[in-house]
Parts: C-alpha cells; structure tokens; sequence
C-alpha cells in the first residue's frame, strides 16, 4: 500500500533544498514511482536517474543515497530502505552499492554537500 508518509518525505527531498548554497542531492527529473514500507524493509523506486552517471563524487552519492535511507528510517515501522531503480534491482546508483537495504547512517547526518 502506498504510504503517504514516506511519499511526503521523498516528495520533499526531491523537490530539492529551499537554501540555493544547497546542491541538490538528485537531479531535476527524479521521481519516486512507488514506496511501500513492509516487514520494517521501505522499498523506493525511483525514476529518471542514469546510475551509471560517473559525474557524481563518490561523497555525493553516499549523501543522496543515504539522504533518502535517514530520512525513512525516522519513521516509525521503517528500519531499512531498498532502493530499486525504474522498478529494478540495481547494484549501484553512481558507484554507491544500493544492491541490498540499506541502515540509517549515523555518520552522516547533518552533513550537506555545498558546491
């Protein structure tokens, strides 16, 4: 069942950071075609993304990556999050491994990417 609490979440990082000094995390054009939290595992695919994309630092896309799995695993009921890509398995999305769900990483949180 869709989620409107995880779609309000991702409808908010994708519509990118209000601060202009901000890089935005995904490109314009991304879009979540669905998520749904079940058995504590979000899944989310997203669309308009080219994963093999190498423009993207490597630090970048663990920010995007993990901006989407610390934003979810704040919601209650979610302990990890898969991200597929147009509905698929992908092994990485820019270099990152998003093959298996991944945790909240505490490491990164209130880091941002200024450029």
């Amino acid at each position: 069942s869709e989620n409107s609490a995880e779609r309000g979440i991702l409808d908010a990082l994708f519509e990118g950071p209000v601060n202009k000094n901000l890089k935005r995390a995904f490109p314009l054009g991304t879009i979540v075609l669905s998520v749904y939290t079940q058995d504590g595992v979000c899944s989310v695919s997203l669309s308009g993304l080219s994963p093999e994309d190498t423009s993207h630092s490597s630090d970048e896309a663990k920010l995007a990556v993990y901006s989407i799995v610390n934003s979810l695993t704040a919601l209650k009921g979610v302990g990890s999050v898969q991200i597929f890509i147009d509905g698929k398995q992908a092994q990485s999305l820019w270099g990152f491994d998003i093959s298996k769900p991944l945790l909240k990483n505490e490491s990164i949180i209130g880091s941002a990417v200024t450029g």
